[in-house]
């Protein structure tokens, strides 16, 4: 049979150095495509092999073609009945396919439901209700392999010489659910300001839907510039919180909340912004903390300065918890603990992130469904209130749908009822010393400054506590 492209010159045969990276598509005639089996028989879903081609005639105009996307260059490994797989671990190779589009189809879905359905547990404003979101950096280990190494660079040395490479993302969450809506992500970098600048304008540019007029992002003291908030606040709405060494030109007068209008000003551009200050206290915990943040909500009527002070604690809610809750998946993958990937190449990253980001979404969605099937609860705090999704564990939720799954008996609508039997208890105004906000591995040393403080804290305004 005549090789494609029929040419009387010699055609060169391709190395894995010379394929492309992520996007090149191979043409194959769908006739061309052969099962590898010994028996002749076709490939049936639990077969694990890959279709080989049997031919390479030219390619006319009308045929009926394959076209293919290049996931993993590998050596192959041949079995006894004929199958075809790739050498080596299979978390090492893209057998899951294209997940990138899978994480678009599910971000998508999560996104239209948050604007179908009304899952506030948190409402700023009257007349004009925003819907509270928060994002916040993360890095996430991967393998130190070459091509890793040099894609996604490496923090907390200057010389790029951790232990591990590192990919920084930057998850976008519903606070009131932990819900993902979106995430994009790069290389670490060596500083961590400048890389999450990069990514929160990658946000805005393949999320901007996400950025409107109807929503508030509440953000922590990472400083994005002033010319960047300028183009937040053209979109959406913000709230803030800036760190002591970031100046502000006052511009009014103390105003009936409590607040002030001020400048911030860098790099040519100027933006006026409403800042509200104020201290945290807790029952028991000896230095109250101040808090310094700016929005652009400037109507105190409609947007008072506590309520607003009210709400940024739910931040953590948003990026710290669900940050941590996601994460509890990402275990077995390094020499030692903590949260890794396990793909050796770039492309193979960004594949195996995105499953980790559609898989937690998917999961929150089941536990969503299960908290419309809870009953309220009869007793308690929360009697006759409605049940939140953050009142579904997470870890249950995940471990009943593998179950489920195993199973292949388990039907969603038995699935999300089961789950809604057992409840998290929520908002129990629990504190504790920064330091500790990951659980030690090791015995507990004790100390007064690491204990956990069960107290509700109290906004001090203007000198007046809430």
């Amino acid at each position: 049979m005549s090789s494609y492209p029929a040419s009387s010159r010699a055609v060169s045969s391709v190395t894995d150095e010379d394929v492309p990276g992520d996007g090149l598509m191979v043409a194959v005639r769908l006739s061309d495509m052969a099962t590898p089996l010994r028996n002749g028989g076709p490939l049936a879903a639990g077969d694990r092999s890959a279709l080989v081609i049997g031919g390479t005639a030219r390619i006319r105009t009308g045929e009926a073609v394959v076209f293919c996307k290049i996931v993993a260059v590998a050596p192959a490994v041949v079995r006894r009945d004929g199958r075809v797989q790739a050498q080596g671990s299979p978390a090492a190779h893209a057998t899951l396919g294209p997940l990138e589009e899978l994480q678009a189809i599910v971000l998508k879905a999560s996104h239209a439901e948050h604007d179908e359905r009304d899952w506030r547990a948190v409402i700023i404003g009257r007349g004009r209700p925003l819907k509270a979101s928060s994002l916040d950096g993360t890095v996430i280990r991967v393998p130190d392999t070459p091509a890793n190494r040099a894609a996604f660079g490496s923090t907390g040395t200057s010389d790029d010489s951790a232990p591990f490479p590192q990919l920084r993302a930057l998850p976008l969450n519903d606070v009131s659910t932990r819900g993902l809506l979106g995430m994009p992500h790069g290389p670490a970098g060596t500083d961590k300001a400048a890389a999450e600048q990069k990514l929160l304008d990658t946000a805005m540019r393949d999320y901007p839907h996400l950025f409107a007029e109807d929503r508030v992002w509440i953000m922590d003291r990472l400083y994005h510039g002033a010319p960047r908030i300028a183009r937040l606040i053209a979109r959406t709405h913000v709230l803030i919180r800036l760190k002591g060494d970031i100046p502000l030109k006052r511009t009014s007068t103390i105003l009936a909340d409590g607040s002030y209008l001020a400048e911030l000003s860098g790099d040519g551009v100027t933006v006026t912004v409403r800042v509200i200050e104020y201290w945290v206290t807790v029952e028991g915990q000896a230095v109250p903390e101040m808090f310094c943040l700016v929005t652009d909500l400037t109507d105190i009527t409609e947007y008072p300065a506590r309520e607003l002070a009210a709400i940024y604690k739910w931040r953590w809610d948003g990026s710290e918890t669900a940050l941590r809750e996601a994460k509890s998946s990402l275990r077995g993958a390094g020499p030692s603990a903590g949260p890794m990937l396990r793909s050796g190449s770039p492309g193979l990253v960004a594949q195996e992130l995105a499953a980790w980001a559609a898989g937690t979404e998917m999961t929150r969605g089941v536990a969503r469904a299960a908290a419309l099937a809870a009953a309220p609860a009869g007793k308690g705090r929360r009697a006759g209130m409605a049940v939140q999704p953050r009142e579904i564990s997470h870890a249950r939720t995940r471990r009943a749908i593998l179950a489920a799954i195993r199973a292949g008996k388990t039907s969603y609508t038995a699935l999300t009822r089961e789950l809604a039997k057992y409840r998290t208890v929520i908002d129990r105004n629990r504190h504790r010393a920064r330091k500790a906000k990951c659980a030690s591995i090791f015995p507990r040393a004790g100390g007064a400054d690491i204990i956990t403080r069960t107290a509700e804290a109290v906004i001090i305004m203007a000198n007046n506590p809430a």
